[in-house]
């Protein structure tokens, strides 16, 4: 006990006063700054989800606005040529009746059609060019080049050979 006591009037008043208030003090500021950094992380994380969020919205949207024009220029397509105001035997009228549609649904960049004895009507926009009519075996080379790159050359061959077309 002698010890204890001696050891205690070695210490300063100044000492004994000031290192409970420098650890509470050390206490304070890492806590503090422990649950400001994990409502950091919080933070950081919550924006990332909505920024996810938003965005696959948005591209959802645009999908959906895009296939949805897509699909009513073929309805459009289909109905005129089966009511018979559009003949597919004409591949003339067909590419100025697809590069009118082309004006009007700026959401396509193509629009091909393909009939049962191989013929091929295509019309594109093309960003240097402007509009595109392409003939039938033009037509026929860009829709397998560049609907379809993974064809082969093989492949290509074989189709400009075949008696199917």
């Amino acid at each position: 006990m002698y010890k204890i006591a001696k050891r205690f009037n070695s210490v300063s008043l100044r000492n004994i006063l000031i290192i409970p208030f420098v650890i509470q003090i050390v206490c304070a500021v890492s806590v503090v700054g422990y649950l400001s950094f994990r409502a950091g992380q919080k933070a950081v994380a919550d924006l990332a989800n909505q920024l996810i969020d938003e965005t696959s919205d948005r591209i959802e949207q645009k999908l959906e606005d895009y296939l949805a024009t897509a699909s009513l220029v073929n309805q459009i397509n289909h109905d005129l040529i089966q009511t018979g105001n559009l003949d597919a035997t004409d591949p003339e009228r067909l590419g100025k009746h697809f590069w009118q549609q082309l004006q009007q649904f700026n959401a396509v960049d193509y629009i091909y059609f393909a009939n049962e004895s191989g013929g091929i009507v295509s019309v594109g926009r093309d960003p240097t060019h402007g509009f595109n009519i392409f003939p039938s075996l033009m037509a026929l080379l860009v829709v397998i080049l560049g609907v379809m790159p993974w064809t082969t050359l093989a492949t290509l061959e074989h189709l400009l050979t075949s008696d199917k077309f």
